[in-house]
């Protein structure tokens, strides 16, 4: 169960960061014809912190838009000012040439020129200083143009670093994921059989319940048709049988006094041996697990608990009564002597 939530946790972080990335990517490709970051896409943002910092920097990309069409327009006022005080210097300049020969020869009052010469150096003065004051403003656009680069360039910086920091952190929640799954898968329980649970082992619905070995799990009424049963044999007779090898099984009725026999074969004998309390005697054995097919109307009668009695072709084997089970469940049975002559002759 807690792995679960750790899976769930670590998967609803992965989904957090995957949406961070394609979200914060989308913002950086989305760029207006100067290069700018927009707003575009903010709106649908997730991550609040990172949608703020993207509004704060366009307000005061924003601010310094506005300066430089303000100073873009005091330029055009003072390119429209020199203009006129350019027209206004050619003409005093033309009164110039016009009174320079009329003061020489004593037609015009030499007063009436020097007043047109003090005026066109006031005029040529003010075109200088207007000069000036379009070439200061335009550093200044210079500035804030620099300025706005600046804090776009910041920005982009910014939301690479954290793209880059999910990536890596990504990396990280993927890894951990496929170390989950692969535990998750671990500590599956495969059933041997289709069917239907018919009974579940307390131990293993309870928070820190402990199965010991070759307890049941959960005991299952097959849906197919080919039966699996489980039998103990004393660790002596375990070099007599093998795997393969040919069965005829005698089914009892838990109510009906009914028998009903069937060919079965040995499916698989346990590598290690288990240990049961009988009677207070600690007693060893092998699990063979005996496969045999059965028809449609044997499903109706067969149940979980009846009683088999497993006979080797070659010889009776009583030490094989065992309880018919899909959960491979066995009974305490008396153990006698194999009579399966083929393998005991054999030298």
């Amino acid at each position: 169960l807690d792995l679960q939530k750790e899976y769930q946790r670590y998967r609803t972080q992965k989904g957090y960061l995957d949406k961070d990335v394609n979200e914060i990517s989308f913002i950086l490709d989305k760029e207006n014809e100067s290069g700018l970051i927009t707003l575009d896409g903010t709106r649908s943002l997730s991550n609040k912190e990172v949608k703020a910092n993207i509004e704060l920097v366009h307000s005061q990309i924003r601010a310094k838009e506005l300066k430089k069409t303000s100073l873009d327009s005091e330029i055009s006022g003072l390119q429209e000012k020199l203009s006129s005080k350019e027209k206004e210097l050619a003409l005093l300049a033309e009164e110039i040439n016009i009174l320079s020969p009329l003061v020489k020869k004593g037609i015009s009052p030499y007063t009436n020129f020097l007043n047109k010469k003090q005026a066109y150096i006031k005029v040529k003065s003010e075109i200088n200083d207007i000069e000036s004051s379009i070439t200061l403003k335009k550093d200044d656009i210079e500035l804030v143009v620099n300025d706005i680069e600046a804090l776009n360039n910041e920005l982009r910086l910014s939301l690479s670093k954290i793209i880059s920091k999910n990536l890596q952190e990504l990396e990280v929640v993927n890894s951990t994921l496929k170390v989950i799954e692969k535990q998750i898968n671990e500590e599956d329980i495969y059933s041997p059989v289709d069917g239907v649970i018919y009974k579940i082992n307390k131990s293993a619905t309870t928070h820190g319940g402990v199965i010991q070995a070759a307890d049941l799990l959960f005991e299952i009424k097959p849906k197919v048709r080919t039966m699996l049963a489980d039998v103990k044999i004393l660790p002596k007779y375990r070099d007599q049988i093998y795997v393969d090898e040919a069965v005829k099984l005698d089914v009892q009725s838990i109510i009906q006094p009914k028998i009903k026999s069937y060919n079965a074969t040995i499916d698989n004998i346990s590598p290690d041996s288990y240990e049961e309390n009988t009677g207070g005697t600690i007693q060893r054995y092998y699990k063979v697990i005996i496969a045999f097919d059965v028809n449609e109307d044997d499903l109706r009668w067969l149940k979980p608990g009846m009683t088999v009695d497993a006979s080797v072709i070659t010889g009776k084997h009583s030490i094989m009564e065992y309880l018919l089970s899909p959960l491979m469940k066995g009974v305490d049975k008396a153990f006698s002597e194999p009579v399966n002559t083929k393998r005991l002759d054999t030298p």
